[in-house]
C-alpha cells in the first residue's frame, strides 16, 4: 500500500507500511519524471505493450505518449482502440418537442440505467436520472 502526494514542485510516492519514500518525480512538460527509486525494495514490472500504456493513461494520442518516453515514438500502437472510436462517435440531436411544461413537476423525464456488474458501496447496481422539464 502506498500514498501519493502532489505539490507544485514534486510528486512523492511513499510506502505506508514502512513509511519510506519509494520515489520522487518532478514535473516536466506536463508529466512527472521520476528519479531512481530511493529504496531497493521496490519492484516494477516492465510493460512492453504500448496498447496497455495507452489504456492505463486514459487513452492519450500517440503524440502525447511520445512526450512520456522516446520508446513510444514510432511505436506499433493499435490505431483501432475500441474506447477511442466510441468516444469520437456523435449522436443525432433530438427533435424539438411540442410538449412544454409550465410548472415544475408537470412533465418529468426519467431514465434508468443498469444493472451494472460492479455494485456501489450501498449495494445498488442501477442509476436513475430524473429531469424536470420546467426547471
Amino acid at each position: 500500500m502506498c500514498e501519493v502526494t502532489f505539490n507544485k514542485q514534486l510528486c512523492v510516492i511513499q510506502d505506508l507500511t514502512i513509511r519510506t519514500p519509494i520515489g520522487m518525480g518532478e514535473p516536466q512538460r506536463g508529466v512527472y519524471n521520476f528519479k531512481q527509486p530511493t529504496t531497493e525494495k521496490v519492484q516494477v514490472n516492465k510493460v512492453v505493450s504500448h496498447d496497455i500504456w495507452h489504456c492505463k493513461l486514459g487513452h492519450p494520442s500517440r503524440q502525447a505518449l511520445s512526450y512520456i518516453s522516446s520508446s513510444f515514438r514510432g511505436s506499433h500502437m493499435n490505431d483501432l482502440c475500441d474506447v477511442c472510436l466510441r468516444a469520437k462517435q456523435t449522436r443525432m440531436s433530438f427533435l424539438l418537442s411540442e410538449n412544454k411544461a409550465l410548472n415544475c413537476f408537470d412533465l418529468i423525464h426519467c431514465d434508468i440505467w443498469g444493472s451494472y456488474h460492479v455494485k456501489l458501496l450501498c449495494g445498488a447496481q442501477y442509476f436513475l436520472t430524473i429531469v424536470d422539464d420546467a426547471s
